[in-house]
């Protein structure tokens, strides 16, 4: 199927009006805005003169949600989707046989028409267990340096002893240090020599300062080190922060001016600060792997052609809006998975109003569809906070937190046992609780299709789901007059749907035809004897020449039965 994933991005891929940009996406890794000098969130940010100039030249972002961990934040800037539909709502652990799948649509595949393309550093979207080395290459970059996944955490010598792996080749051991190899990676691309000509798009992902904490290279810091580092860690995950930022500083000032004028620069961290690292004001209790804003606010800072300097914007944006962001950049449209918003007209007018009315994030374990021994999600518009905290294996029972974060950003006072809530946090309630129950409703539209004559058909269901009850199955917007194909398949140890795409172990269900409009109507009572919570997923193929291989598809739905 991943042959047929990437024929639906050359069929959407048109030129759009502006310029075909490069775009450097840097990543840091367990890296809050406590921990960046521009954000002036934390008293003793440390050492960040690079990535501060970078807020001089450009745009930061004060309201960024990523998710609490790495691997759903960086599948979410990689396909452009909420973890709910591409089952990443963990990290990816090495004997956890779980990835990202090969047929998500990535950022990478959408600039594969007009880019170069690579990735340099740390992946860790794919588990041993699963794809072989060459997991990047198969989601669109055309080469891949660096460690599938992450160093290890309780291995003090992991930055100078780590594996390293070229293009899908056998894994080495590499003795560079991690945040200076990344650099040089990146610049085997984008340097003076490099091998890509523009335009290019590179992922620049650095392991720092993710533990193991350690005393990086003197070279690259200006701290003075006590000798103990399982005392003394946020003095230490400083000093690699100040270390990445110097190498960051080398990589931007190598790429020759000419090309920097035409590159877009992206700094984006994955997650907050993790708990080891963080001092007051913020809490380590609510830090990485948490759903509250030190384990989620992330920095963001943007520069580039056209870009304001100096500006901040105070809009709600997610990690998945990267995805649409990037394509603008490049002068790539295409049609826009549904959890990615563009960022690019803040870039021009930072002040305006915020182009989402609200931001989500969640993480549960382990990674796939559930059901979850843990589950937490919440959702924020530009006041106020809800976060969700599920019973293990029930997505029913809860308890809930709600904050103001203008008045409160650290998370201090809950609204809820407080006090009567306020009329503009009374309908702020309302209004995000309806977010969250989002993804618990029958049907969940997973995305995605193939275009065809007609576009990408629309398939939609209505119902409770509940025993008896009517339901209704709608595809619209299809070829008229043509056979129609129902497929479902039910998700149990492997989903049969990858990226929203149908994969072939799933089950014709029946052959229809559209009638004149286009349109399949399917409906009849719920039966008996299905279990409550059971996932079933569903997606009609058409015949029609317009399409890759002669037929399209429409956007999956995932449905799930109900007891009551």
């Amino acid at each position: 199927m991943r042959t047929w994933a990437v024929c639906w991005v050359f069929l959407a891929f048109v030129t759009s009006a502006h310029a075909q940009h490069n775009v450097l996406l840097i990543i840091s890794d367990d890296h809050g805005v406590d921990r960046v000098g521009a954000y002036h969130e934390h008293p003793d940010p440390g050492h960040t003169p690079n990535i501060d100039a970078l807020a001089a030249q450009g745009v930061l972002f004060r309201n960024a949600w990523g998710t609490p961990v790495c691997s759903s934040s960086r599948a979410c800037i990689l396909t452009g989707r909420f973890g709910m539909r591409t089952g990443i709502g963990r990290a990816i652990a090495a004997d956890h046989d779980f990835e990202l799948s090969v047929d998500e649509v990535s950022v990478a595949d959408l600039l594969a028409p007009t880019h170069r393309r690579a990735v340099v550093g740390k992946w860790h979207l794919q588990s041993n267990p699963g794809h072989p080395l060459d997991h990047p290459l198969l989601m669109g970059f055309e080469h891949f340096r660096g460690s599938l996944n992450v160093l290890d955490g309780f291995i003090s010598e992991a930055y100078v002893n780590h594996p390293y792996s070229v293009d899908g080749g056998p894994e080495v051991t590499s003795t560079t240090y991690a945040t200076t190899e990344t650099v040089d990676d990146a610049l085997r691309f984008v340097g003076p020599t490099g091998e890509f000509q523009e335009p290019w798009f590179v992922q620049v992902a650095f392991h720092a300062p993710h533990a193991p904490f350690h005393k990086p290279p003197q070279n690259l810091h200006t701290y003075n080190l006590p000798a103990n580092i399982a005392n003394n860690i946020p003095i230490h995950m400083q000093a690699m922060v100040e270390a990445m930022d110097t190498e960051i500083g080398r990589l931007l000032a190598t790429i020759p001016p000419a090309v920097m004028a035409n590159t877009y620069v992206i700094f984006v961290g994955d997650n907050g600060t993790d708990k080891p690292a963080v001092t007051a004001p913020f809490d380590p209790n609510k830090a990485k792997k948490t759903i509250y804003e030190g384990g989620i606010n992330v920095p963001l800072i943007i520069t580039g052609p056209g870009v304001v300097a100096g500006a901040e914007a105070t809009g709600l944006v997610t990690l998945t809006d990267l995805f649409a962001t990037i394509a603008d950049m490049a002068g790539v449209s295409a049609p826009m998975p549904f959890d990615s918003v563009s960022m690019f007209p803040y870039l021009s007018d930072p002040g305006q109003p915020s182009i989402r009315d609200w931001a989500f994030a969640e993480i549960y374990e382990d990674n796939g569809w559930g059901p979850y021994p843990r589950f937490e999600r919440t959702a924020r518009d530009m006041q106020f906070k809800l976060l969700r905290f599920y019973s293990p294996y029930n997505t029913t029972v809860y308890t809930e937190q709600f904050y103001d974060l203008l008045a409160d950003p650290f998370e201090t006072i809950d609204l809820l046992t407080s006090g009567p809530l306020s009329g503009a946090a009374s309908a702020s309630y309302a209004q995000l609780t309806r977010t969250l129950n989002l993804a618990f409703e029958p049907w969940t539209d997973m995305g995605h299709g193939l275009a065809g004559t007609n576009g990408v058909p629309k398939l939609s269901g209505t119902g409770t789901l509940v025993p008896t009850t009517p339901y209704s199955l709608k595809l619209e917007d299809g070829l008229a007059n043509t056979l129609a194909v129902l497929f479902a398949g039910i998700d149990v140890l492997d989903a049969p749907f990858s990226g929203g795409l149908l994969v072939p172990n799933a089950t014709v269900i029946k052959f229809l035809g559209t009638n004149a409009q286009g349109k399949v109507t399917l409906a009849g009572s719920w039966p008996t004897g299905i279990p409550a919570g059971l996932m079933v997923y569903t997606q009609y193929w058409l015949v029609d020449s317009g399409g890759p291989v002669g037929l399209s598809a429409s956007n999956a739905l995932r449905f799930t039965a109900r007891s009551h």
